[in-house]
């Protein structure tokens, strides 16, 4: 059965602010116990913070966040160069199996020969990991949309990574131009994690916002696409968990990138609502 899993990266900095404790102490009672660490550093204050959360409220990491470049350069995940230690020291603490890249590695924009090598580097990271029993999974953006020599510069990683699973993100996938639900076809057993967004077109001019939010933050409302909770927007949710099912997709993790002012707690709670309106449940 697929799980319903929270992505922890809109909250890093109630984190920051609050301890990892506080804010994971929430999740249960907005519908899932199960936690996509992102953006968060790991410290001894929020290792302590995440055993706390397991013991008092069941809290389980279902994939811990990295990075192929070095500490100095990673902003926001630990360094899978630097930190690979304490990666692997955590995912066996949590008993996680997923080791996941934020972004692809390295210029995605940039040459063949380039993406070549950054596959090559994520390929040795691929067997490093599984000596540890971990999978490595890349996450995309639209940009891995762009085309190179006619193919699509994920399509050309997923062919030199054979080894390396995919986080696949609908909502990117359907601002680089391709139908979801059809796309996911494309990564059969390579697909264990499966990011959930909903993608809105919104109208600047009617919808109803935070407006001391949106006067700090004009330039969020430029753009008409807009993130949104599961079901509040144009993607065929349940087709596509209806696909990834077939799949071997194991976890359905939520990711709100921007809430635009309203509660985060709230925007992830209506989607986990909204999916067990359409019949899906942890």
């Amino acid at each position: 059965m697929q799980k319903i899993a929270i992505q922890s990266m809109l909250f890093r900095n109630e984190i920051i602010e609050q301890g990892i404790f506080e804010v994971f102490s929430k999740f249960p009672t907005i519908g899932s116990k199960y936690v996509e660490l992102s953006m968060v550093a790991l410290t001894k204050e929020n290792i302590a913070g995440l055993k706390k959360a397991r013991e008092e409220f069941g809290i389980e990491l279902i994939a811990l966040s990295g990075a192929m470049q070095s500490k100095e350069k990673s902003k926001f995940n630990p360094s899978l160069i630097d930190e690979y230690d304490i990666i692997v020291e955590t995912a066996k603490e949590f008993g996680v199996e997923h080791i996941r890249l934020g972004s692809f590695p390295g210029n995605i924009g940039g040459t063949r020969a380039q993406i070549e090598d950054d596959c090559k580097r994520t390929n040795e990271y691929v067997e490093k990991l599984k000596e540890h029993g971990l999978k490595l999974h890349l996450h995309n953006h639209h940009r891995e949309f762009m085309k190179l020599d006619g193919k699509y510069v994920i399509d050309i990683v997923k062919d030199l990574c054979p080894d390396a699973g995919f986080e696949i993100d609908v909502f990117w996938v359907q601002r680089g131009g391709e139908t979801p639900q059809e796309y996911i076809k494309n990564f059969a057993n390579r697909l264990d994690l499966l990011h959930l967004k909903d993608y809105k077109i919104a109208h600047p001019r009617l919808d109803k916002v935070d407006e001391e939010f949106k006067a700090k933050n004009p330039d969020l409302f430029n753009d008409v696409v807009r993130f949104a909770e599961i079901g509040e927007g144009n993607l065929h949710i349940k087709e596509i968990i209806e696909v990834s099912k077939t799949l071997g997709t194991k976890y359905l993790i939520i990711e709100q990138d921007q809430t635009y002012g309203a509660d985060k707690y709230d925007c992830y709670k209506k989607s986990i609502d909204n999916l067990a309106k359409m019949g899906y449940t942890n």
